[in-house]
This record gives C-alpha cells, sequence and structure tokens, in this order.
C-alpha cells in the first residue's frame, strides 16, 4: 500500500490516484509548508471521488480539537484520520472514524499497545521541532521488533532511489510518502510519484 501525503493540489491529487497511490494524504497541520485549508480539502476530496478511483482519503492533525476534526472529516468525507501528536488512545476512540497513529522514533521502537483501537500504526522519524515531513529516515533497524499484528506504514525520507531497500528490510504494511515526490513543499511530481509507485510494484 502507497500513501502520497502532503497533497495540496488538485491535479497532484489525481496524479497519484493515476499513478496508482491507495492513500491520499492531506495535512490540517498549521505549522505545516503542506497545510491546507478545508475549503482546498473539499475540493480535492470531490475531485478524487469523481475519479472513481478506491483510493481512500487520510486527514493529518496534530493535537487538534475533536471538534475539529469531526467537522472537517465529515464535511471533506475523509475515510480515516492520521493523529501525528500526543492524541491519547481515548481521544482515538471518541472520534470515531478510523484511525493512524502515528509514532516517530527516536533510537528504539515505542511501546504501542495503548493504541489498540488504531487501524494502523505508522512510523517516522524523531524531530525534536516538527512532528513530520522532514524527508529524514531514521534508523530502519530498530523496526526489527516491530510487531505484526497491525498493518503499519513506514515514513520518513523514502524516495524512488530508496524504497525497494525499506520495502526488503522492513516489510511494512505501506509506505507514507511526502517530501521523497516533490519538486517543492507541497508541490508534487509526476515523475517522481511513478517512479516510486513503479519501484514498489517492481519489488513487492
Amino acid at each position: 500500500m502507497i500513501k502520497i501525503c502532503g497533497i495540496t493540489r488538485v491535479d497532484d491529487a489525481l496524479c497519484a490516484v493515476d499513478e496508482g497511490a491507495d492513500f491520499i494524504g492531506l495535512n490540517f497541520v498549521p505549522s505545516s509548508p503542506r497545510r491546507v485549508e478545508r475549503a482546498q480539502a473539499v475540493r480535492i476530496a470531490s475531485a478524487v471521488r469523481q475519479s472513481g478511483a478506491a483510493v481512500r482519503l487520510v486527514a493529518v492533525f496534530v493535537d487538534e480539537s475533536p471538534p475539529t476534526v469531526k467537522s472537517i472529516a465529515e464535511e471533506a468525507g475523509f475515510d480515516l484520520i492520521q493523529f501525528h501528536g500526543s492524541e491519547s488512545p481515548e481521544l482515538l476512540a471518541g472520534i470515531g472514524i478510523d484511525s493512524i497513529k502515528v509514532f516517530r522514533l527516536a533510537g528504539k521502537l515505542p511501546d504501542t499497545s495503548a493504541y489498540e483501537i488504531a487501524s494502523w500504526f505508522l512510523f517516522d522519524s524523531f524531530h525534536q521541532f516538527v512532528p513530520g515531513g522532514t524527508g529524514q529516515a531514521f534508523d530502519w533497524s530498530v523496526m526489527a521488533q516491530a510487531p505484526r499484528d497491525k498493518p503499519f506504514f513506514l515514513a520518513g525520507g523514502l524516495r524512488p532511489d530508496n524504497v525497494r531497500r525499506a520495502v526488503a528490510v522492513i516489510r511494512p504494511d505501506g509506505l507514507d510518502v511526502a517530501s521523497g515526490v516533490e519538486d517543492a513543499p507541497g508541490v508534487k511530481s509526476r515523475d517522481k510519484i511513478r517512479q516510486l509507485i513503479q519501484a514498489v510494484r517492481k519489488g513487492a
């Protein structure tokens, strides 16, 4: 499964769909250069739905209020919510929508046991000041002990030139890519998306 995240433009969303992405991620984090406004998110979601593709839409938040999360998710029709902050298991359960819980790795695999409510886990690189989208990979060796009882995405520094190795070494259930397929933050490259997806399919 491949998730192209940080989509800000309708054309980029449709490009990712055309090239075979399974998930499209839209970022609502105020500090992110890939942040999308609510009205634009609705336009992107509508265009993806009208394409007829069986792609799942993901809304990305960091410690946002539950009413805001629910309101945006319902208006745009998101399939999953990605929680990238310190959200509690109770908050995930209260939203009532399938979720992806993000864990940022800083040298060791975190304890994920409290978040069984999540539909997916996502393991990303830790940065002190940036919650995600850094374009930096972490030490994949720590994933050797990753639990396999729940599907998980791998994120952090994935690009067309290293994604096959990531698949071979870690065998994740999904790959989450943002900066690795961009010409600029929030501006995707069709060529890079195509190269990455083709590399994954060949290496699977």
